[in-house]
């Protein structure tokens, strides 16, 4: 009993800090030191067609430089070649996707009068981690996003908050969403993480780490969230890095667009992007698996439903927690390769035994 104690007291102890060692390798980076962009790895137009209203030919082939539509939602901008430059801020080299107003434009049977800047990878990725480091712009209707996307599946790394808060000089970009989304049955989930931290004001890092067991979200190497891969609609299929600069319309109603305290142009600045490799397969175990003896991968010992973590209730829009709990009732001995991590919530039950043993990484 006393050992059940103790160990109760080291769980409840590292409250939010997660336990564990560096499990990635950095396969690619992308720096934007220097133009003109590698086409040969980056497009600057979703790289797929788009239905056309004009009969008989109903599918247009790439690029594509609309979002589309979707019910209730609508953007601004088309995507142009001339929206993505470089430039230099202080030190850092960057890419800079660039808006602008006043482009009248007809896309795809629709007008258009805003354009700006994207990026999408030639590549497609299957789990890893993705990081980028960015500074955002400040203003209404500006919709700077990093994430993953391809087959109507996709994982929003970090959007801002939507807000009908005016321009302005009391104006503040603090709160990011983070998603994922299967879009051909209209099904999304995700969170909000709000900080005392402008955004806008420096650049920040982004990142997510994606494996066939969960997703992870970070900012400033921070985590803030975290999906098991027994939620709805888990995403399994390669995917597309994107980093763009949206302009908000209207979404359910609800008038996003810029106002007159919008400035333009303005620019998503965008130090790098890079991609790791995990270099050790990791679990996520969760209350619906065996209390026993687990060995083989890393461990996560995973948050508790409905609790505040790092700064985020996990109820989700979905109306559900996709998060798992973790209480060791009898006894449960891990043993890992590499690494155990126990996030907060971890608990183990008076009378209990837990035991951890790390293993070496088989590579």
């Amino acid at each position: 009993m006393k050992k059940a104690l103790f160990l109760l007291i080291i769980a409840l102890s590292i409250g939010v800090t997660e336990l564990q060692a560096q499990n990635w390798n950095l396969v690619e980076t992308f720096d934007f030191n220097s133009g003109p962009l590698n086409t040969a790895v980056w497009h600057t137009y979703y790289n797929y067609g788009y239905q056309s209203c004009i009969y008989p030919n109903p599918w247009l082939p790439p690029p594509c430089r609309i979002h589309g539509s979707v019910p209730g939602y609508s953007e601004l901008e088309t995507y142009e070649d001339d929206c993505v430059n470089f430039t230099t801020i202080g030190t850092r080299q960057c890419l800079s996707l660039d808006t602008y107003n006043n482009f009248p434009h007809i896309e795809n049977c629709s007008s258009y009068n805003y354009k700006s800047g994207m990026i999408y990878s030639d590549a497609t990725y299957l789990y890893g981690k993705f990081e980028i480091c960015c500074k955002v712009p400040n203003g209404k209707g500006f919709h700077p996003a990093f994430w993953l996307w391809n087959q109507a599946r996709e994982i929003d790394c970090f959007e801002p908050k939507l807000d009908i808060t005016p321009s302005g000089i009391n104006r503040v970009t603090n709160s990011m969403d983070f998603n994922y989304h299967r879009n051909n049955i209209d099904y999304n989930a995700g969170t909000s993480f709000t900080n005392d931290v402008c955004y806008s004001l420096d650049f920040h890092i982004y990142s997510i780490e994606w494996t066939n067991n969960y997703i992870k979200w970070y900012i400033d190497n921070q985590l803030r969230w975290m999906v098991h891969s027994s939620a709805p609609y888990f995403p399994e299929v390669s995917l597309h890095i994107i980093a763009s600069l949206a302009i908000d319309g209207v979404k359910n109603g609800i008038d996003y667009s810029p106002d007159s305290g919008t400035t333009f142009p303005n620019s998503f600045l965008i130090d790098y992007i890079k991609v790791y490799e995990e270099e050790c397969p990791s679990y996520v175990l969760c209350d619906s698996d065996m209390l026993g003896s687990y060995s083989g991968y890393d461990i996560d010992l995973a948050i508790p439903l409905d609790v505040d973590y790092n700064g985020i209730n996990e109820n989700t829009w979905a109306g559900g927690d996709l998060t798992c709990q973790k209480t060791v009732t009898t006894s449960l001995t891990v043993n890992a390769e590499n690494c155990i991590t126990l996030n907060c919530g971890f608990s183990v039950e008076i009378g209990a035994e837990f035991s951890a043993n790390i293993l070496p990484c088989a590579k």
